[in-house]
């Protein structure tokens, strides 16, 4: 998770681009919304 987040700073870095803000389940299964509290943050924006 941490790699992937780096790599991501630095996409938007390099894009100069402005990182608002982060929407992180860490360690939890992509395969459903079921059990993520960030993701559901993410659609409700």
């Amino acid at each position: 998770m941490a790699a992937q987040l780096q790599t991501l700073r630095q996409y938007a870095q390099i894009y100069n681009w402005e990182v608002i803000d982060e929407y992180v389940d860490e360690g939890i299964s992509g395969k459903s919304v079921k059990g993520r509290p960030e993701m559901k943050r993410l659609i409700k924006m």
